[in-house]
């Protein structure tokens, strides 16, 4: 029987991303060789939104927090009072609940956080990651912490994000205690490794998101029943924008036009953006699977993203990509830190689009997709490496 590996996995969000970080993490551990399995934590739920509603209600005065989860309020009560959204949303989120259960093995539900932590010694080892499980509001949700693992069970972290570039001195302690029980630790961006070497003295190992784990030819192995990957295409400008910016819409517009090509876009994704409903685009899709969105960027001609998965998906397709920061520098919720630590470890800074630069100049841009791929693949060795060195490791 091969070691059982549990995983705590932030998945439940209905973004591409989200879901197919957790996929590959599961499916590259089973690969090598473990009997993986997500937490199901479904019935723990209800405790952890409450730990973080109380952080949010700290934050009530702070504007860009007020401002991010008051969208989220107006798409739910939108939700309510405009039928089609509903239906088109609700098209949607069945798909990723389709994936959720056929893709990725569950555990069975947990009664109790002292159930949960009891059940952990039928594993070798559990392992959170990836995606922003050490967000402030997770931190308080203490999740994702694994401060529910009993101390003689091995911890691991791969490739977790504080998705921050700070953590708040009222935070600092609560951080130093779950990251000093974590045996093997490593973390997706050089910001998440200064703050652990401030708070714990620690050194984290810095890896690749676990969607860069698997090769072009290994996503489409793993959809090898879907005709989503199949390639050929690339007449069309991809669109897979999460923020609300018009600017960011506008540029894909104005790409589009100069190339000739149409767009196809992805609305509503994290919450309502009313000018998804201005026409700029040529197609608003909503009946896309996780594994169609990996046939969408593989045969886009561009692809235009506001999204970190959007970009590592743009990059092991090779397609021509433009990456827009999605939230301004001082916003306590930015998570622009994840883009630029991958932006600086893979050369790809040219890339990023800002609001000074023109569709013109950004299309002038070589883009030397070998050269990506080798810093690509370097990345990929290296943190295969201390995936497979932690799974095997005693302790």
């Amino acid at each position: 029987m091969p070691p059982k590996i549990a995983l705590a996995l932030g998945d439940y969000a209905n973004n591409y991303g989200t879901v197919l970080q957790a996929f590959a993490t599961y499916h590259k551990i089973k690969d090598l060789g473990y009997d993986a399995e997500a937490i199901d934590f479904s019935t723990l739920k209800k405790s952890i939104r409450n730990r973080k509603l109380r952080y949010f209600a700290g934050k009530i005065f702070d504007p860009s927090v007020v401002s991010e989860k008051g969208s989220i309020v107006l798409s739910k009560l939108r939700r309510i009072f405009h039928p089609e959204y509903k239906r088109n949303t609700s098209r949607r989120n069945k798909l990723f609940d389709k994936f959720r259960k056929e893709m990725i093995k569950r555990s069975r539900p947990f009664t109790s956080w002292q159930d949960l932590s009891d059940s952990c010694r039928e594993y070798s080892a559990v392992l959170v990651g990836s995606d922003q499980v050490w967000l402030p509001s997770q931190i308080e949700g203490d999740f994702f912490t694994l401060n529910f693992v009993p101390d003689e069970v091995k911890r691991i972290s791969y490739a977790s994000s504080f998705g921050v570039p700070y953590i708040e001195k009222s935070q600092e302690e609560k951080a130093r205690k779950f990251l000093s029980r974590i045996n093997h630790l490593s973390v997706r961006e050089k910001s998440g490794q200064e703050i652990i070497r401030q708070i714990t003295g620690r050194n984290a190992e810095l890896v690749c998101d676990p969607t860069l784990l698997l090769t072009a030819d290994e996503w489409n192995c793993a959809f090898c029943n879907s005709n989503s990957t199949e390639g050929g295409g690339g007449n069309y400008v991809l669109c897979y924008l999460l923020g609300q910016s018009e600017w960011h819409r506008k540029f894909a517009r104005e790409l589009a036009d100069k190339t000739n090509l149409p767009v196809i876009a992805l609305p509503h994704l994290d919450q309502y953006v009313a000018y998804d409903d201005s026409g700029w685009a040529e197609t608003m899709s909503y009946d896309v699977s996780p594994s169609d969105f990996l046939g969408l960027v593989k045969n886009a001609a561009y692809v235009c993203t506001d999204s970190f998965h959007g970009t590592i998906f743009s990059l092991i397709y090779g397609r021509k990509f433009f990456t827009f920061r999605r939230f301004s520098g001082n916003e306590t919720l930015s998570t622009n830190t994840r883009i630029e630590s991958l932006a600086e470890r893979l050369g790809i800074n040219d890339r990023l689009a800002g609001k000074n630069d023109t569709v013109d100049e950004m299309l002038s841009r070589d883009f030397d997709v070998h050269a990506v791929n080798e810093r690509v693949q370097d990345f990929r060795t290296s943190s295969l490496k201390f995936l497979r060195d932690s799974l095997e490791a005693q302790s």
